[in-house]
């Protein structure tokens, strides 16, 4: 029997392109399926730099990339046929929160329409594929407990955190339609190599190397639950590979909140004479916590190995050894 064939959309992205290298590292025939067009605007030479270095670990793990839109549906469907993939991830979207809000109709036709492509290829060939979908704990909206877990509420505050919700409840329909299995996955905050959209924890290190003051959206105790992309992927891989996964939500995320001041004092410890200036907080931003992890702890065997004291000095290092190609 051959391996057991993955496709992964968006897999040369940040998340996908680890969750590829992972999944191949479990023996599965990875299938990148990824257009290549934001890849191929970055013209920040350090940038492009992370680019041909996730490139060269897609190599390096044996990992096929198919570079074609997946609105193409002959196309994508002519792949189905040839591959029978046993499951597809959905990374592909845009994922900045005020790009979002201010180009609404590229945020519903990139990150809903496109999972619409995407059920409706696996309904017209094969409805037993499982989609694993990349959806975001903005999808939650405001926290409105310590904790939150699965089962609350979605209330989005921003277009994109509409959008996943949107893309949730379409997966789910489907499924109630057609029997196409699911996982959705909410995860939050995700940090390391080779990314390149300008998040906050990759903006203190870049401009703590330029010795460029860092601007920070209120008091600094905006709190997150920051998780080592190591460990997202890791649960990104679980929630797609393990039958307990089929048709769950699960929240990925290291399980503990944390603040934009606890991320600074952490580089200080590289940086002494770290920059800071506390701006007005962006009222488009959701107020976010900590997601409980405990279901994908029982049903995925998920077990997170980089809290930020971890996985943050971990992440400024690798800027400082300067070899892009190290991940471990």
């Amino acid at each position: 029997m051959g391996k057991k064939c993955v496709f992964v959309n968006g897999g040369s992205g940040f998340i996908g392109c680890f969750i590829s290298i992972g999944l191949a590292a479990r023996g599965c025939r990875v299938i990148v399926i990824d257009k290549m067009e934001q890849l191929a605007q970055m013209r920040e030479s350090l940038y492009e730099e992370f680019i041909k270095a996730r490139l060269a670990l897609l190599k390096k793990h044996d990992v096929n990339i198919v570079t074609m839109d997946i609105e193409n549906s002959d196309k994508y469907i002519k792949l189905i046929e040839e591959y029978d993939p046993s499951c597809i991830y959905c990374m592909n979207a845009v994922t900045n929160v005020k790009f979002c809000n201010v180009n609404p109709s590229i945020a519903i036709t990139e990150n809903i329409a496109r999972v619409e492509n995407i059920l409706d290829y696996i309904r017209k060939t094969n409805p037993n594929i499982r989609i694993v979908f990349a959806s975001s704990s903005s999808a939650y909206g405001n926290f409105t407990k310590d904790k939150m877990g699965e089962s609350e509420p979605l209330k989005p505050v921003n277009i994109y955190g509409f959008s996943k919700r949107a893309s949730e409840e379409l997966i789910q329909l489907y499924n109630r339609i057609y029997g196409i299995p699911y996982t959705i996955i909410r995860p939050s905050a995700p940090y390391g190599p080779l990314r390149v959209n300008q998040t906050i924890t990759q903006i203190i290190i870049e401009r703590a190397l330029r010795n460029e003051t860092i601007q920070v959206n209120g008091d600094g105790e905006a709190r997150l639950d920051f998780t080592c992309v190591s460990d997202t992927a890791e649960g990104f891989v679980l929630a797609g590979v393990e039958e307990t996964g089929r048709n769950e939500i699960f929240n990925i995320a290291c399980g503990e909140a944390r603040s934009i001041n606890d991320l600074l004092r952490i580089t200080r410890k590289y940086f002494p004479t770290l920059k800071v200036e506390y701006k007005e907080q962006d009222k488009t931003a959701a107020e976010r916590g900590t997601l409980d992890i405990a279901k994908a702890k029982q049903l995925l065997k998920y077990a997170p190995q980089f809290p930020l004291e971890t996985g943050y000095p971990k992440y400024i290092e690798w800027y400082l050894n300067k070899d892009y190609t190290k991940i471990d």
